[in-house]
């Protein structure tokens, strides 16, 4: 049994200064050996087309195996480095009440959140609550408290088959900055430890140029690995069978990648 550090939440962006090969390179550099590539409903392209630039400099420098439908492994020749791509989903349940993570499987069709959770389910897939606690309805500020009341439902219902997930861009020193936002990281680990719920988290990296590439893996878990790649995955997060590594991207990192947006978002 191998022990991999993953970053299960990674957005690729299409016709940037960047391809598949550039960001192996800089897994490897980061020493992360797993990114879970996902995609919007309204881009379910960008993924695919990241692993269809497999060219000739991946091919010269990596052995390329599909491990199964969803899940690549590259292995630097050179290095036997073993690095693995997960194709998945970021979806938006209910008009973008609530977004979910589905790992390890794609084109999710269904809107309700049971509906959405369910589908992930049944394909295999790990669905994972991304930042709980904050609202896409509202600009990312903080939920109410009619919708915590329903975060706690659907965690009561699905604690043994879902879990939820720490936002490498949920700035504390930002979000206190904006109106209606707090800390809701240290509210998503309060509730994760009250119901038994797996916390993983992710850098949420937006990688809309190649430079913001540098802090792939700044988030990642520490997971052990079988044969069954991502059965053994899923299973060992479920279980809780896995070290965390919590840090926020940089300043500057988030402030090119996003802060335009979020100021826009907030002050109208």
């Amino acid at each position: 049994m191998n022990k991999i550090k993953a970053d299960l939440q990674f957005h690729p962006y299409r016709n940037k200064n960047y391809c598949l090969f550039d960001v192996l390179q800089k897994m490897e550099e980061r020493n992360i050996n797993c990114l879970a590539f996902l995609y919007y409903s309204w881009e379910k392209d960008v993924s695919i087309s990241l692993i269809n630039q497999i060219e000739r400099r991946i091919r010269e420098n990596y052995k390329i195996c599909l491990l199964e439908k969803n899940c690549f492994q590259f292995t630097n020749k050179e290095s036997n480095q073993m690095l693995f791509i997960v194709l998945g989903q970021e979806t938006e349940a209910e008009n973008q009440k609530w977004h979910i993570l589905s790992i390890g499987a794609k084109d999710i069709k269904s809107n309700s959140i049971e509906g959405i959770i369910e589908e992930i389910l049944r394909k295999g897939g790990l669905p994972i609550i991304d930042h709980p606690f904050t609202d896409p309805q509202r600009r990312f500020k903080d939920i109410s408290e009619k919708k915590e009341k329903e975060l706690i439902d659907l965690c009561l219902r699905y604690r043994k088959e879902i879990a939820l997930e720490w936002n490498g861009y949920s700035l504390p020193q930002i979000r206190k900055l904006l109106p209606g936002c707090s800390d809701t990281n240290k509210k998503t680990e309060k509730l994760a430890e009250e119901m038994g719920i797996p916390l993983v988290p992710t850098t949420d990296l937006h990688a809309k140029n190649r430079s913001l590439l540098k802090e792939i893996g700044t988030c990642f878990i520490e997971i052990p690995i079988e044969d069954d790649f991502f059965g053994s995955l899923k299973k060992n997060i479920l279980s809780s069978n896995f070290k965390v590594h919590k840090e926020y991207v940089s300043k500057k990192h988030f402030i090119h990648a996003y802060m335009s947006e979020i100021l826009r978002k907030n002050l109208k």
